[in-house]
């Protein structure tokens, strides 16, 4: 019994002697271990450290290569300002295959007006122009105020021309409805007949652009018969639909941030113009036109009225100029970070319509020329210029028609006749030896057709609201203005 006490206590002891050497051991595997976990930490800090370096150090260069080639972009097109000859083939791609027309070609720069407002001496014009619009509001609202006793800072056309606008916006979601359904006012019908022929004009251009990739795919190689068909992804095609332009691409030129300010700088932009243009309305156009068909207006008066209305329908044409193809455009291509901002064009500098018309509007004409003259060249007309031209004037003046005889609830066609008609034939007559009296004679037409527009629609509207108007379909073609207390001779 003793013995196997012993034996146990001997066990024991040694046991615990074997536990106190073992203790060293299992402190050192702990240590080495905690240590291994330290600098496998360590070496993942290091790699997240080195990874956001690099990553940091590419987008810092490629900001500073994106913006050389931006400054190049602008010094080119700065330096070509003060140059006589024009160039607007820089848009295109410059080969030409099989007696294939160029392609349009997206580039990341700014709109002109941006580039140009950089240089303070143009700054300060602009800055001239605000004040003048200023003291001209102020001149009204102190005029009114001593002389009537009232304000009138000039909103009425702004609620009047977007009368149920909350229609407009649920067409422009829904799109199931018509302008004539809801009565909208011109501006609220405008506005949604230009988005419906926006989206009209998009989804060609998608369709366009990718059904021939699909009838007729490429081989991946060549080894493998079976073809590639290249279906777009839908975030291309709703990216496509609010981006301002009109021609479809698998990618466009981006910009890496949004710069908040310029975005508010266009929408202040926006609303201020808004309502210069309800003033020049309500100050200047509204009080001529406002009677007519009430009273028989004589030839000479009349003469008058479209000079009179020079000047306010050139504010009207350049104030809408700025205010769409200008801020609307460059807010929203901020927002979406499209580069490519070149909507139009030093079109003020044109020395001839041909010039005119490709500057002027850059968005549009890029779709005419992409998918009507470049169709109409190369499938339709076989390489006839002229026809393919007709094509794109006729596409063009029946569109903006559409859009005014629905919106103002009658068909009266100055636009088509000014536009396809003269319009056509202006384009043949091209001096390019007389510079300066091109420019002054576009500038002459421009204010002279503007004019005679405002006051032709204006006429014609105002005649129907203060006459009588059958229901037929006659009713509607056939001018009020013309037999209900019309234009008579001195």
């Amino acid at each position: 019994m003793v013995e196997t006490v012993r034996h146990r206590l001997g066990t024991q002891q040694g046991a615990g002697v074997s536990n106190e050497e073992n203790q060293p051991q299992n402190s050192d595997l702990v240590q080495d271990m905690k240590m291994e976990k330290v600098r496998e930490r360590i070496e993942q800090i290091q790699v997240g450290i080195l990874r956001d370096v690099d990553k940091k150090l590419s987008v810092m260069i490629e900001d500073i290569l994106d913006e050389i080639k931006r400054e190049a972009s602008v010094n080119s097109e700065f330096n070509q300002l003060f140059q006589d000859t024009a160039d607007t083939s820089h848009t295109k791609k410059k080969t030409t295959r099989n007696g294939k027309l160029p392609d349009k070609e997206f580039q990341a720069r700014n709109s002109l007006l941006t580039d140009l407002l950089e240089v303070k001496h143009i700054r300060t014009i602009y800055h001239i122009f605000l004040v003048i619009m200023v003291m001209t509001f102020l001149n009204t609202l102190t005029h009114d105020f001593m002389d009537q006793g009232r304000i009138n800072i000039g909103v009425t056309p702004i609620f009047l021309g977007f009368r149920n606008l909350h229609y407009g916006v649920m067409l422009w979601a829904l799109m199931q409805a018509t302008t004539i359904k809801f009565d909208l006012a011109p501006a609220s019908a405008i506005a949604t007949l230009l988005e419906m022929t926006r989206l009209l004009m998009k989804t060609h251009a998608f369709v366009r652009s990718n059904v021939p990739r699909a009838l007729y795919p490429k081989l991946k190689a060549h080894t493998e018969d079976k073809p590639e068909f290249y279906i777009p992804e839908f975030g291309k095609f709703l990216y496509f639909l609010f981006i301002p332009t009109l021609v479809y691409r698998d990618s466009y030129p981006r910009n890496k941030y949004i710069k908040w300010k310029f975005v508010a700088k266009c929408v202040l932009e926006i609303i201020g113009i808004v309502f210069y243009m309800s003033f020049i309305f309500e100050r200047h156009l509204i009080p001529v036109f406002r009677d007519f068909g009430t009273a028989q207006i004589k030839s000479a008066a009349f003469v008058l009225q479209i000079f009179g209305c020079m000047m306010p329908a050139m504010l009207i044409f350049l104030s809408g100029f700025y205010l769409l193809l200008h801020a609307w455009m460059n807010a929203f291509a901020e927002m979406l970070k499209f580069a490519d901002r070149m909507f139009y064009q030093d079109w003020w500098n044109a020395t001839s319509f041909p010039e005119y018309y490709r500057t002027w509007n850059v968005v549009v004409h890029d779709w005419l020329y992409t998918y009507i003259y470049k169709d109409c060249y190369e499938h339709i007309f076989k390489k006839s210029k002229i026809l393919s031209m007709l094509a794109v004037f006729t596409v063009s003046s029946f569109v903006h028609e559409y859009i005014i005889a629905f919106a103002f609830r009658f068909f009266y066609p100055v636009m088509l006749v000014l536009f396809q008609g003269m319009g056509v034939i202006v384009m043949f007559f091209t001096n390019k030896e007389k510079k300066s009296i091109g420019n002054i004679f576009m500038w002459f037409s421009l204010i002279l057709g503007n004019s005679l527009m405002l006051c032709l629609y204006n006429m014609e509207y105002n005649a129907r609201r203060n006459c009588q108007v059958g229901d037929s379909v006659i009713d509607y073609f056939i001018p009020i203005s013309w037999h209900c207390n019309g234009i008579i001779k001195n």
